[in-house]
């Protein structure tokens, strides 16, 4: 094998590398934008959740007689719910800081396997104009010994022709 067939197998296993990262980048970015879609769905969802679980919290004290502590609880269950919809929206922000560092990877992915299959067309012209190169060079080289051999025997034939003295 020559050295730039070897070089050219080099570029086209670093171009499948880089095609596999590729895939692994999408699928990532797949799992993320997925991961991203639940945790708002989520979000969505307790939040109205809350709506209806505040509204309850007060109608069961607007219906009855309260007490400074039934006070203190209601603001503790309303702080709860506070609390659980700050949790599933500091999800939502991980979910989305992960999706953007995804979709980074899927980009530089992208762009590594660019570069990869740009230099693997590169050297792939390059091998195949210098077998065309070393083609033509042996056709020449063939050219030239079929004339020799032609101008070789055209003198026979002429001393063949020539009187014998």
């Amino acid at each position: 094998m020559e050295p730039l067939d070897e070089l050219l197998s080099i570029k086209r296993f670093r171009e499948q590398q880089a095609d596999a990262g590729l895939q692994v980048a999408r699928g990532a970015l797949s799992d993320a934008h997925r991961g991203e879609q639940q945790r708002e769905s989520a979000l969505a969802e307790f939040r109205n959740y809350a709506i209806l679980e505040e509204e309850s919290l007060y109608r069961r004290v607007l219906n009855r007689a309260i007490k400074v502590n039934d006070i203190f609880r209601l603001h503790e269950d309303i702080a709860v719910l506070r609390a659980s919809e700050a949790q599933y929206e500091a999800d939502l922000r991980k979910a989305i800081a992960l999706r953007e560092t995804a979709q980074v990877r899927h980009t530089a992915a992208q762009d590594t396997a660019r570069e990869a299959r740009t230099t693997r067309e590169k050297f792939t012209e390059l091998v195949t104009r210098h077998h065309a190169g070393i083609a033509r060079e042996a056709e020449r080289r063939e050219e030239l010994e079929f004339e020799e051999l032609a101008g070789i025997v055209r003198e026979r034939e002429q001393w063949s022709e020539e009187p014998d003295v």
